[in-house]
């Protein structure tokens, strides 16, 4: 069964990145793409795991050889995704954490990705799952919120639990239609 590609989005603070941890939890299929960015790691992040931590030089010779899928500048700092070669050798399922516009490239490149945001269940959540984070993230996930519509699906993350399970369970239904459909296309195929 050929591995699936899926794209959390959301405003910072939503949880993806822990949703992301407790959906590699409960499945082994799944594997984290890993982005780059020239940001300072922050405390409680793993290198090779939230991101891979380079220099803005490096950032910038790299976006001029193509390396990048994608690129965005965001707060002072570059983030990019580095081009995949060929999916199918991850041998998982594989998640991306992007913002919407990276999520839309994704999509253009790999139009079988399965687009999610992810939403806390109120503005106040957010407010303090950013803590100290300003609120300049709040005005920008009030302005990000909206391209929700854009995405096929939606989980709101009012327990970190059901929202991993919703999430692997969108895409059961995701791998079963697809292989409904493959047999379904097989079988069609035999009369003509």
């Amino acid at each position: 069964m050929k591995n699936l590609i899926v794209v959390l989005s959301g405003p910072s603070g939503a949880g993806k990145g822990s949703i992301y941890k407790k959906i590699s939890n409960m499945s082994d299929r799944t594997v984290r793409y890993v982005s780059m960015t020239t940001r300072k790691q922050r405390e409680g992040e793993i290198p090779g795991f939230d991101y891979d931590y380079i220099s803005i030089d490096e950032f910038k010779e790299r976006e001029t050889q193509g390396y990048f899928l994608e690129t965005d500048f965001y707060d002072g700092n570059y983030y990019g995704t580095p081009r995949i070669s060929n999916i199918e050798e991850l041998g998982k399922d594989v998640f991306f954490d992007l913002n919407a516009n990276g999520a839309m490239k994704i999509k253009e490149a790999y139009p079988e990705a399965i687009l999610i945001y992810i939403l806390p269940p109120n503005l106040e959540r957010l407010k303090r799952q950013l803590g100290n984070r300003g609120d300049a993230r709040i005005e920008l996930a009030k302005a990000e919120v909206p391209l929700a519509l854009r995405y096929e699906w939606l989980v709101i993350n009012d327990d970190l639990d059901r929202a991993a399970s919703d999430i692997l369970s969108i895409m059961e239904v995701i791998r079963k239609s697809r292989m409904q459909n493959s047999e379904n296309q097989s079988f069609v195929k035999q009369f003509y």
